[in-house]
C-alpha cells in the first residue's frame, strides 16, 4: 500500500492545494440489467430441462418401483450441469464488473489528477477471489432452491390435469428465474462497491462522499445520506433496523462512493 501512495502523491506533486474535487462515477446498471438477463436465461434454460426429465421420469415410473434411484441419478446429472452453466454466468459476472469498475475508476482520478487508480493491486484482485467463492456458495442455493420448488409442486399435484399442473411449474420457473435476475443485479452491485473501496484503500484514500442514482429508486434512508462524507473504517447506518453498510453493501444499493483525495493525508 505504502508504494501505491508513494506513486499517487509523486505523480500530483503537479497540482496544488490539498483537496482535490472529484466528479462521481455512474452506478453499473447497464451492467446489472445484462447479467440479470443472462442469469434468467440461464436458469429458465436449466429448470425447464429438469422439469422436464423429471416429468419423464415420473410418467415413467410405477408406484411399485424404487423411483428415487433414478432421481438420485438425475439430480447428480443436473447439479453438475447446473455448476457448468452458471460458472459461465459468474465469470461473466466477475469481468464485466471488473471492466466496468475500472473504466469508471480511471475515469474520475483521471478527471481529479490525471492518473490512473490503482486497480491492479493485490487488493482488488483479494477482493475478485472473495467475491468468487461467495458466489459459488450463493449459486449452488439458487439452483437447490429451483429444483425443490419444482420437486414439491409435482408431487403435491400428481392428479392434477396436465394444464393446471403445466401452469403451476411455469409459475415455479419464473419465482426461480426472478430469483437469479435478483442474485445477478446484487452482486454486480455489491462487488462495485467492493472494488472501488478496494481502489480508494490502496491508494490511501480514507474517506468518501456518498451519491445516490438521483431517481425515484433510491430508498429514503440512502437519499438521507447522499452528499454527505464517511470513513472507510466507519460505514454509516443505512436502514431503519440499524444495519450499516458503505455505498453498494446494502440490497440492491446503487449509490456510489466518491473519493475525498486530500492529498495531505497520502
Amino acid at each position: 500500500m505504502a508504494s501505491a501512495r508513494s506513486a499517487l502523491v509523486a505523480r500530483s506533486r503537479a497540482r496544488r492545494g490539498v483537496g482535490v474535487p472529484t466528479l462521481p462515477a455512474e452506478p453499473p446498471d447497464g451492467v446489472a440489467l445484462a447479467l440479470a438477463s443472462l442469469a434468467d436465461a440461464r436458469l429458465r434454460k436449466w429448470l425447464v430441462q429438469y422439469t422436464q426429465a423429471l416429468w419423464k421420469l415420473r410418467q415413467r415410473g410405477d408406484a411399485g418401483l424404487p423411483v428415487f434411484k433414478s432421481l438420485d441419478e438425475l439430480d447428480v446429472y443436473f447439479a453438475e450441469l447446473f455448476v457448468r452453466d452458471f460458472a459461465s454466468v459468474l465469470g461473466s459476472l466477475l469481468s464485466g464488473v471488473t471492466d466496468f469498475n475500472r473504466a469508471s475508476q480511471k475515469l474520475v482520478w483521471q478527471r481529479a489528477l490525471g492518473i490512473d487508480p490503482p486497480t491492479e493491486s493485490a487488493r482488488y484482485k483479494a477482493v475478485l477471489e472473495a467475491a468468487r467463492k461467495r458466489n459459488v456458495a450463493l449459486i449452488k442455493t439458487v439452483g437447490e432452491t429451483a429444483k425443490a420448488r419444482v420437486f414439491e409442486t409435482l408431487n403435491a399435484n400428481v392428479g392434477d390435469p396436465t394444464p393446471a399442473l403445466s401452469r403451476k411449474l411455469q409459475r415455479d420457473i419464473s419465482v426461480s428465474a426472478s430469483r437469479a435476475r435478483l442474485w445477478a443485479r446484487d452482486q454486480t452491485l455489491k462487488l462495485n462497491g467492493e472494488l472501488t473501496r478496494a481502489t480508494h484503500e490502496e491508494a490511501g484514500v480514507e474517506e468518501y462522499e456518498w451519491v445516490t442514482s438521483a431517481d425515484e429508486r433510491v430508498r429514503d434512508s440512502h437519499k438521507r445520506l447522499n452528499g454527505l462524507r464517511f470513513k472507510w473504517d466507519d460505514p454509516p447506518v443505512v436502514s431503519d433496523d440499524g444495519r450499516h453498510e458503505h455505498p453498494g453493501g446494502d440490497y440492491q444499493c446503487r449509490c456510489i462512493a466518491n473519493p475525498v483525495i486530500n492529498l495531505s493525508s497520502l
